[in-house]
């Protein structure tokens, strides 16, 4: 007699597990792509931040209506590394 009650409390068991997952599944599939497609969306945006500031050569103010845009020489300073260049030719022996 405990033989068939563990056996009907197994299948019991299982189908409502099966039941439960057919309803919490979407649910969970759904809540892992959304966190997925957040955590892509902010490294594509970092991603494009950094190379805005890598690329971007002027600065943008807006007053109203008219944008002006001058150039950022804070940011970027030329470095001079000193000397000329020099151009040679090679003699032959």
């Amino acid at each position: 007699m405990a033989f068939i009650k563990a056996v009907l409390i197994g299948v019991a068991v299982y189908y409502v597990i099966g039941f439960v997952s057919r309803l919490l599944a979407p649910f969970l599939i759904r809540m892992f792509f959304r966190r997925m497609s957040r955590k892509f969306e902010e490294q594509v945006k970092n991603a494009n931040q950094a190379q805005n500031q890598k690329t971007k050569k002027y600065k943008t103010h807006q007053k109203g209506k008219t944008i002006v845009e001058y150039e950022d020489d804070e940011k970027e300073k030329k470095k001079d590394y000193g000397g000329d260049y020099v151009d040679y030719e090679e003699l032959e022996k």
